[in-house]
């Protein structure tokens, strides 16, 4: 019998094997047909056999997009391969990185391009679907689960590195298994949070075998001189938001945490005069849950300076709620009641105004009314409470205080601080943990008619914003 003859789309991946198979730099620029700069050219010079690497970058520098065509070079010049690419948010995933996947796959040689199929959140040779590059949310116990799959090259590419829970990293090395020495690790991100990991247990240690790398944006040919420009004169190049975003250094301050420990210590020890605060309005905040054994709704009385009272209540009853409101509003005498209208919130809210208790809603996801450092009402919230916690007293309640202390933030696609979302919070080993809802209703203490025009205030007494009123 004679030897079948290859088709067209065979010849052109088994040439594509044999040459770039050791050339990422060269398919980079021949297939993808893209211009590379100085330091991604450097990064493509680690990527070998066995490699584990490490960046570091700047915004703007085209991360994403360099592990984008690492996918599409690993699947076309690397037979039997298997590609894991993780990111603490899926979305992230299907929206930036698979995102750049298909802008690779429509720039790059037509030949080359009909190998691949592209989907929603894989991408896979047409003729050898085994070969396939797959996104998965990084959670280290999902790592675990791949140790069962067996390819001659093994890849894992970690986007956003920066907030990959704790163990994710030892346990994909783990997972390689025998493919160890043909297996790649490799990390990108930006370096916003100085407590995790990516800082603690790379570029702190900087382990033996790992290739480090920084992309800054002067350095980049994807960066605009505007957006230098714009960066220095909001910031400044002395400030941490200059060290993330241009030079693509770690912030000096952690940046994993919204509000830093020592600020909240301080804020419970602190011991504010009777007359720092007495000519204040009183303010109420509330976080409704409606639960019994779960979240509790959490009621903070403060007035200026001084957080008076926090009380919770654990129940699935809302008119339980709202009585219990209702006594604390008229105990003491408060001025304005500022609630959470999201979720079950809202008919608590409607309830509270038809007996006549002045609350106004709060609606977490809506744009802050200061877009440029705020992403939304949420983050301008904690943003004030932030400030205020600088000569502000609470007191000494373990939930509170761990609830503030811990709350971690990101920035938006707008470059605005934005919080991590409530379903997303996990701690340092990667365990979700509770709804912060002391801390939320001490924020929502800081909402007035001022903050957002979406303000529904009924019967409330007019409070004038005067210092932390």
């Amino acid at each position: 019998m004679s030897r079948p003859r290859k088709n067209s789309k065979q010849q052109a991946l088994i040439d594509a094997q044999l040459y770039y198979h050791t050339r990422p730099r060269e398919f980079f620029t021949d297939i993808l047909r893209v211009e590379l700069d100085e330091q991604q050219e450097d990064f493509l010079s680690t990527i070998i056999p066995g490699c584990r690497v490490c960046v570091k970058s700047s915004k703007g520098t085209g991360k994403t997009f360099m592990i984008a065509g690492l996918t599409i070079w690993f699947l076309i010049c690397h037979p039997d391969v298997n590609i894991r690419t993780l990111s603490p948010s899926y979305e992230q995933l299907v929206d930036v990185y698979m995102r750049e996947i298909n802008m690779h796959h429509k720039r790059m040689l037509p030949e080359m391009a009909a190998l691949l199929e592209v989907k929603y959140d894989k991408v896979t040779l047409k003729d050898d679907p085994t070969n396939i590059a797959i996104c998965v949310s990084a959670v280290s116990t999902k790592v675990e689960r791949q140790s069962g799959v067996h390819s001659h090259t093994q890849v894992y590419l970690f986007d956003e590195g920066s907030g990959i829970p704790d163990g994710t990293y030892s346990n994909a090395i783990g997972s390689l298994g025998t493919a160890y020495m043909q297996g790649y690790v490799i990390i990108v991100s930006n370096p916003e949070r100085g407590s995790q990991p990516f800082y603690t247990d790379l570029f702190t240690k900087k382990p033996k075998g790992w290739e480090l790398r920084t992309f800054t944006a002067f350095k980049s040919k994807q960066t605009s001189e505007g957006f230098i420009e714009e960066i220095r004169e909001l910031y400044g190049e002395d400030s941490d938001e200059w060290r993330v975003m241009i030079m693509g250094e770690f912030p000096r301050a952690d940046g994993s945490t919204y509000i830093p420990m020592s600020l909240v210590d301080d804020a419970a020890q602190r011991i504010v005069k009777r007359e720092q605060y007495i000519r204040f309005p009183i303010i109420i905040g509330v976080d409704v849950a409606r639960s019994k054994t779960g979240d509790a709704t959490v009621f903070c009385v403060r007035q200026g300076f001084k957080v008076m009272e926090m009380y919770e209540l654990k129940t699935d009853d809302t008119m339980e709620i709202v009585a219990k409101l209702r006594d604390i509003y008229f105990s003491t005498e408060a001025s304005a009641i500022f609630m959470d209208a999201d979720g079950v919130g809202g008919g608590v809210a409607d309830r509270c105004r038809q007996i006549g208790l002045p609350v106004s809603d709060i609606r977490s996801s809506l744009p802050s009314t200061d877009p440029r450092q705020y992403a939304n009402i949420r983050t301008q919230l904690w943003g004030e409470c932030r400030e205020w916690l600088s000569e502000g007293s609470i007191p000494d309640h373990h939930e509170l205080k761990r609830e503030l202390g811990t709350m971690t933030w990101g920035y938006s696609a707008r470059m605005a601080e934005q919080l991590t979302s409530k379903k997303r919070l996990v701690d340092h080993k990667g365990k979700k943990i509770s709804s912060p809802d002391h801390a939320d209703a001490l924020c929502y203490t800081f909402f007035d008619s001022a903050i957002s025009m979406t303000t529904r205030r009924t019967r409330a007494k007019p409070v004038k914003r005067r210092a932390w009123a």
